[in-house]
């Protein structure tokens, strides 16, 4: 099911103002609006309950249709390594005496927040929508809300809140940083990464950069882009960092590159030895983003 995009979420301008990438397949293109820069599907998904099935998270064998990941649950150190940088932020800003509260939205197993486990001074709340995910999270003493963060009802203010890879799979990335503004307390801070679309990688790649997905990826920001995101949404920038990097186990980025490369696939297979090692490989291009909600 497809809702067609009538304007730009961020500077208003309509269809005769975009210019159009390339077809993403049958039914959607990639536009750019030409006034603010912008990158989004004109057609984007909503029939969220067949996307974010169990099996987003367990195996996706069609390039471009449906995101997903072979193993995700595998995927553990990787992740927490490459959002160590939010933990380091949000520790060294904190003091062990005082009481704070950290909600990480699109949370799935809970990786990010297992990391704050041991930190007594932290009330952590976990937010995800794909119920399979969020029961493993509970499994491990996580306290989770399984909703789409769209559709939560929370009264509580928070210090800080997180959301990895998530925005771009919104169908109103405006609206839901506002939600997130709402639920700071005044100069809260909000972390998030996002792949980078002003990247090389994407320059070169095209159809083929790895963050193409159809199905799940509605909104492709860079730089530029981002800021203006926040900037309306009632933030302050911190910092924008961009990382060329992701740590993955080694039988993830095989499979994923076999995907995307065919030809690849048998050559791919002689490195399966390597499966189990978590290393760092090249991820397409990301911003890692860190603002505070203006007071």
């Amino acid at each position: 099911m497809l809702n067609r995009v009538d304007e730009c979420i961020l500077c208003h301008s309509r269809e005769n103002e975009w210019r159009r990438i390339f077809a993403l397949n049958a039914e959607q293109d990639l536009v750019q609006c030409k006034k603010c820069g912008l990158f989004f599907n004109n057609f984007q998904r909503i029939d969220f309950e067949t996307i974010y099935t169990n099996d987003y998270f367990r195996k996706d064998e069609c390039v471009g249709s449906g995101g997903g990941f072979f193993n995700y649950s595998a995927l553990e150190r990787g992740i927490q390594r490459m959002y160590k940088f939010a933990k380091i932020f949000i520790l060294s800003i904190s003091d062990p005496k005082i009481k704070y509260k950290l909600m990480d939205i699109g949370c799935s197993y809970g990786f990010f927040l297992k990391m704050f486990k041991k930190e007594k001074n932290f009330s952590l709340l976990g937010v995800e929508l794909n119920k399979m995910s969020a029961e493993e999270a509970q499994k491990q003493g996580l306290n989770i809300c399984i909703i789409p963060f769209e559709e939560l009802t929370d009264t509580e203010e928070y210090d800080y809140i997180t959301f990895f890879e998530l925005i771009e799979h919104t169908l109103s990335p405006v609206e839901v940083m506002k939600k997130i503004n709402s639920l700071l307390k005044p100069g809260g801070y909000a972390i998030f990464s996002t792949p980078d679309i002003g990247s090389v990688y994407f320059k070169i790649l095209g159809k083929k950069w790895s963050s193409i997905h159809p199905a799940v990826h509605n909104y492709y920001f860079d730089e530029s882009t981002v800021k203006m995101l926040v900037k309306t949404s009632g933030f302050e920038i911190i910092s924008i960092q961009k990382s060329h990097f992701m740590w993955s186990d080694s039988f993830h980025f095989r499979k994923r590159l076999s995907e995307m490369f065919p030809l690849l696939k048998k050559v791919l297979k002689v490195t399966s030895f390597m499966d189990p090692w978590v290393l760092p490989f090249f991820n397409g291009g990301d911003l890692r983003v860190i603002v505070r909600k203006r007071i």
